[in-house]
């Protein structure tokens, strides 16, 4: 069996899914706007990431908020607060119409990037367990882990 089918084999149908649709979503941008009330609490002062994120968005929507390597010979890719804010409304979007609810684990098996951290925020936001996955690991590792 070839390695991604047997991974595939170890999650249920609704990871899956998910992980499809998620994956799915990394291709795409979203610009869909967090809405927020007009007085924002400084985002250090937030209770949670998921909120020091929306605040930050709210707050400084048009500053840099993230650098990407994008290839050999290419400028960097920069990423605004509102982006990546409009990025995480996306990914969560995704994950629900997943089902994915508060206190699912959500595996994510992405390199290091700004999707990856907008899929880890928008599981944040949803209150589910985000579980970063190695591309390395073996599929029985990571079914423990999840």
């Amino acid at each position: 069996m070839p390695y991604g089918a047997s991974l595939r084999a170890n999650f249920t149908s609704t990871y899956t899914h998910c992980q499809s649709v998620a994956l799915g979503c990394a291709l795409v941008h979203f610009f869909v706007v967090i809405a927020m009330s007009a007085s924002v609490v400084e985002p250090w002062l937030q209770p949670t990431l998921a909120h020091a994120l929306q605040a930050r968005v709210a707050a400084t929507p048009s500053l840099p908020a993230y650098r990407e390597f994008a290839g050999k010979d290419l400028p960097w890719k920069q990423y605004s607060w509102q982006e990546a804010g409009a990025a995480v409304t996306g990914f969560r979007g995704a994950m629900q119409q997943c089902g994915v609810r508060h206190g699912d684990r959500v595996g994510i098996w992405l390199p290091n990037s700004v999707n990856a951290m907008c899929v880890d925020q928008a599981a944040l936001q949803i209150g589910a367990i985000s579980v970063p996955v190695h591309t390395t690991d073996n599929p029985a590792s990571i079914a423990y882990m999840l």
